[in-house]
């Protein structure tokens, strides 16, 4: 019968990794997945603990694309415009608050631009060249983000913007409403977008793979579901770190699915099912820094 991956030959994936920045173990594991893996872009969280460290990692791993992980709920605001998103506080509100209030038309698009305006020169005073713009739980597609992402791409050049493509009769079947619900603002986006002159063809899955509790097993289905097309598979490598434990207290609750994800991406079995299949058509670099022995659960180099 043949390889139905290489038979079709249309299908092109890309492997992505979110949240690079947070914090070491962010940054070691997108890295690793990088060198020893499948991916080749990572999404620059610039209100993470540690974007000083992904710029030097970036600078030693040459070919890895990189872009701004827009974020409103994870990290530390950087403007006037995102305290005051913030309600003042230190950090952003979860994202359960940031949903009510873009639902409610309660988000300042002026406001927002202003802190994605920070974000993005936080980015370009570390060294950074961002290519593309996402959002840390895809917050850039919410109303009122996209108001602001819209006056945004007025004075940059992106070369791609996020959008979703995970319909609810895509299988494996799994965090249906969230995909409901950002399928119908990515339809959207994809309006605003092309008005700006940055709408391409690719489209993200991923959101059914956030905590699968057979990941290797929803990751095949997935792959083998896509139909013909340019796809990007957001993933969030990492190793544990109490650092990003303290930034994200979500990841406390059940089994880290970062280290998770981190495991497959560098599966060697893995990677000879994505070769066969024809959705990785180059060899990882290599020459990653060995990581913590099996079973430490450790960040390299942390104590």
């Amino acid at each position: 019968m043949g390889n139905p991956g290489k038979r079709e030959g249309r299908k092109k994936v890309l492997f992505s990794a979110d949240d690079f920045g947070a914090s070491r173990g962010v940054n070691q594991g997108t890295v690793e997945a990088f060198r020893k893996g499948p991916v080749r872009r990572a999404s620059i969280l610039a209100t993470g603990l540690d974007l000083e460290g992904a710029a030097r990692l970036a600078e030693e791993s040459p070919g890895l694309q990189v872009g701004l992980h827009f974020s409103l709920s994870l990290g530390r605001p950087l403007s006037e415009g995102g305290r005051f998103l913030a309600g003042g506080g230190r950090t952003f509100p979860p994202l359960e608050r940031v949903l009510v209030r873009a639902l409610a038309g309660r988000l300042d698009p002026r406001a927002v631009r202003e802190e994605m305006e920070a974000q993005w020169e936080a980015l370009l005073q570390v060294g950074f060249a961002p290519l593309h713009l996402d959002g840390h739980q895809h917050v850039h597609l919410f109303p009122g983000v996209l108001q602001a992402l819209s006056a945004f791409l007025e004075d940059h050049r992106l070369e791609r913007v996020r959008l979703l493509g995970e319909p609810l009769l895509l299988p494996p079947r799994r965090r249906l409403l969230p995909r409901l619900l950002l399928s119908r603002f990515s339809r959207r986006a994809e309006e605003v977008l092309a008005e700006r002159g940055v709408l391409g063809k690719e489209r993200a899955v991923g959101l059914c793979l956030w905590q699968a509790p057979d990941l290797e097993g929803a990751a095949k289905t997935l792959l083998q579901a896509l139909p013909p097309g340019e796809w990007e598979v957001f993933t969030h490598p990492r190793y544990p770190d109490p650092d990003f434990d303290a930034l994200d207290p979500e990841t406390r609750k059940g089994p880290d699915p970062g280290r998770r994800e981190l495991e497959l991406l560098t599966r060697p079995s893995f990677l000879d099912w994505l070769r066969d299949q024809g959705f990785l058509r180059e060899d990882p670099p290599g020459n990653a820094p060995s990581g913590p022995t099996t079973g430490s659960g450790a960040c390299p180099g942390s104590s």
